[in-house]
């Protein structure tokens, strides 16, 4: 699941993340994150879809915004594609 790095265009942390390739009309890698928003007290974790034409930078959307880590962490499970 999470292995190496990865950096998000929008600048939030990445913590762990799946990735798969994409194809078929869409990007060429997809998946999904959790991360942290360290700027933001309200809600400073979020889970989103993401997408990435190589890799290694990756643009999110679709967001769940959680104000506690095992909300986000239960959002990011139930995202999640099976292997």
């Amino acid at each position: 699941m999470t292995t190496g790095s990865i950096t998000l265009h929008n600048g939030a942390v990445p913590l762990m993340w799946q990735a798969r390739p994409g194809g078929d009309g869409l990007r060429p890698f997809v998946g999904t994150v959790l991360a942290s928003l360290p700027h933001n007290e309200r809600h400073p974790w979020v889970v989103w879809a993401m997408a990435s034409d190589d890799n290694d930078f990756w643009d999110c959307f679709g967001g769940d915004y959680h104000t506690e880590y095992e909300a986000a962490q239960k959002a990011f499970a139930d995202r999640r594609v099976p292997n």
